[in-house]
C-alpha cells in the first residue's frame, strides 16, 4: 500500500489563484488560469502532503527521499538542495530566498539559503519539529509534537512560548502555523479529543486572546487579496477573510477536489504563493482489499471488505488481523478481521478517539493499540478480546 499511496501521491498540480477570485470579484479576469502538473523525479519517492511555493511565486518546493527538492516554476529542471540529513517539514522564507526545516530524529532547527550555501542551525526547540511560518518581520513561529506553539528569533537564542495546551479541554497539539499579512496574527490548527474545541483558530504574538474561524481540524493559509483557503474532508475550500474584524464571511466556494491529506493534518497538503500560485497533492489513498501473497509475489485471493487500511498486524495464530481504518467521517479506528469466517470485522472501541499502532500479545489474547482516549496525549492501552 506505500508503493499505490505513493503513486496516487505522486503528482502536483498548479492553478493560478484567479480562479478564486471569479468568485468573490464583480468583474471576472480576462487570463484563463493556467494549469500543469509537476510530475515524481525519476528514482525518488515524493512524500505525500509536501508542496510548498514560495511567497514570489517562482519555486516549488518538496521533500523527496527525506531531501528539499526545488523546481523553478518555469523550468522542468528539480535540484536537490540538502545534504544526507533527513528533512522535515520544509517553510520558506518571506523573501523566497532561504528555507528553514527540521531533521528527522532531533529537535534542531535549521536554515538555508537555495543558492546552496552551507546550511546554519538556529535552535534546539523543546520537542520535535511539526512546521513553522516565517514572518515578513523575522520571527519564526514553530510547532512541536504533543505541545503549543514557539516564537524563535533569527539572531538565536531560546524559543519563547506563544500558545500553550489546555489539557482540559483536550487539547493535545497545536500545529500548523501561518501568519497573516501584518506579521503578528496567525492562524493554526487546534487538535483536541473534543470535537467542541478544535478548530482553526487565529491569534497573535503580542495576546493571548483567541478566536475560532473553523469548527473542524483543518489547515489554513492566507491567500491575498481577501482569502482564506482551508480544507474540508478532501475539498480545498476559498472564503472571504476580513483582515481587520478577524472574521470570516459568505458562502466558502470549492476550488478543488480529491485533495490528499493526512488523518492527523501534520503535513500540508496545499500552499499558496503571494502572488496567486497556488500547489496542491491530488488523489487519497484508495480504498483496498487485504491480501494474501506468496513468496512469489502472486495474489492468493483478497480479505474482507475494500477500505483504507494502514498499519495491518496479523495476529500469532495467524487466524486474525487488526488494522487501523482511515475515514473523513471519524478519527481513524481499529477493526479485528477474522480470517477464518472469511475476513467478517469488529471494532474494536466505540469511543470517538483516534486509534492505530496496534500489536498482539504473544498468545493473541490482548491488543495494545495507541490512543487518545482519555488524555490530551497518546497513551498505549489494551484490551482482551
Amino acid at each position: 500500500y506505500q508503493t499505490l499511496w505513493a503513486a496516487v501521491a505522486a503528482a502536483f498540480f498548479l492553478i493560478s489563484l484567479g480562479l478564486a477570485a471569479v468568485y468573490f470579484s464583480s468583474s471576472p479576469p480576462v487570463a484563463e488560469p493556467i494549469r500543469f502538473t509537476v510530475n515524481q523525479p525519476a528514482g525518488t519517492s515524493i512524500r505525500p502532503l509536501s508542496p510548498s511555493v514560495s511567497p514570489d511565486g517562482r519555486h516549488i518546493m518538496f521533500t523527496s527521499n527525506w531531501r528539499i527538492h526545488l523546481r523553478p516554476i518555469d523550468s522542468t529542471e528539480v535540484r536537490v538542495l540538502n545534504g544526507p540529513e533527513a528533512v522535515i517539514h520544509p517553510f520558506w522564507s518571506p523573501d523566497s530566498r532561504r528555507i528553514g526545516y527540521g531533521t528527522f530524529g532531533s529537535r534542531t532547527l535549521s536554515l538555508a539559503d537555495i543558492d546552496g550555501s552551507p546550511p546554519q542551525t538556529l535552535c534546539e526547540l523543546p520537542g520535535p519539529f511539526t512546521g513553522a511560518s516565517w514572518s515578513k518581520e523575522g520571527v519564526i513561529l514553530a510547532g512541536v509534537a504533543n505541545g503549543g506553539l514557539y516564537q524563535v528569533s533569527l539572531s538565536g537564542g531560546d524559543p519563547v512560548a506563544v500558545t500553550g495546551l489546555d489539557k482540559s479541554r483536550g487539547e493535545y497539539e497545536h500545529r500548523l502555523p501561518h501568519f497573516l499579512p501584518d506579521g503578528n496574527h496567525f492562524v493554526y490548527t487546534v487538535a483536541s479529543t473534543n470535537n467542541a474545541i478544535a478548530g482553526v483558530y487565529v491569534s497573535s504574538l503580542d495576546s493571548k486572546e483567541t478566536r475560532r474561524l473553523l469548527h473542524f481540524h483543518s489547515e489554513a493559509k492566507y491567500a491575498p487579496p481577501y482569502c482564506l483557503l482551508y480544507l474540508r474532508n478532501d475539498t480545498l475550500m476559498a472564503q472571504r477573510f476580513d483582515l481587520d474584524n478577524l472574521e470570516l464571511s459568505e458562502e466558502p466556494v470549492s476550488i478543488a477536489q480529491g485533495i490528499s491529506q493526512t488523518q492527523s493534518l501534520t503535513t500540508t497538503s496545499f500552499s499558496v504563493s503571494l502572488n496567486g500560485v497556488l500547489a496542491y497533492v491530488s488523489g487519497e489513498m484508495p480504498a483496498a482489499n487485504l491480501s494474501w501473497i506468496n513468496r512469489r509475489g502472486a495474489r492468493l485471493g483478497s480479505v474482507g471488505e475494500a477500505k483504507r487500511y494502514r498499519q495491518v498486524a496479523l495476529s500469532p495464530d495467524e487466524k486474525q488481523v487488526v488494522a487501523q481504518v482511515m475515514s473523513n467521517e471519524e478519527p481513524s479506528k481499529l477493526w479485528v478481521l477474522d480470517l477464518e469466517r472469511g475476513g467478517v470485522a469488529t471494532r474494536l472501541n466505540f469511543n470517538s478517539s483516534r486509534e492505530g499502532d496496534a500489536v498482539w500479545s504473544p498468545d493473541g489474547r490482548v491488543i495494545a493499540f495507541s490512543s487518545f482516549h482519555r488524555d490530551s496525549t497518546a497513551n498505549i492501552y489494551k484490551k482482551a478480546l
